[in-house]
């Protein structure tokens, strides 16, 4: 696969990241965190087992760095993907544990901003890769099916996976 991958983030944005992430890896619900790019914690919201809702910071959310975790370790799902687009995030983040492993999911703006499609083509994009990923272990579809994206797109996306 031949995709861009993300930047580094400046250190102080990185340590904010990190730090909360420490605490949402292991949590049961998910979790998201809103760092903006000075490295200050806007919010953090918890939601269910499988989402969580930002409502209400809607307007403050360009620019920013959201992480959240993942309970199953699975990566970015299609509304992920959408979420980082329709609000101009500069990087999303997903963490989890997956058969005993530390994984983080990265999708970052690329630097000339997110690829001007419609959400419908978003839509398809993201269809016509998972339907490629289908032959993959189920927690390796969601990874494929984004490595395939950003190859599509040209969308900055890493995995990596510790311990």
């Amino acid at each position: 696969m031949s995709y861009p991958r993300p930047r580094r983030l400046p250190r102080a944005v990185l340590k904010a990241v990190e730090a909360v992430e420490r605490v949402h890896i292991g949590q049961p619900l998910e979790y998201a965190s809103v760092i903006d790019r000075r490295g200050r914690l806007l919010a953090t919201r918890s939601g269910d087992v499988r989402r969580v809702e930002l409502a209400g910071l809607e307007g403050h959310l360009a620019n920013t760095t959201v992480t959240h975790n993942h309970p199953t370790g699975y990566g970015f799902s299609r509304d992920d993907l959408l979420f980082a687009v329709r609000h101009d995030l500069c990087e999303l983040r997903a963490v989890g544990r997956l058969d005993g492993k530390e994984v983080l999911y990265r999708l970052q703006r690329p630097r000339s901003g997110w690829p001007t499609i419609t959400d419908v083509q978003w839509q398809d994009a993201y269809a016509r890769a998972w339907q490629g990923a289908q032959d993959q272990p189920a927690h390796l579809e969601a990874h494929r099916t984004m490595e395939r994206v950003a190859e599509r797109l040209g969308l900055r996306y890493s995995r990596i996976v510790r311990g």
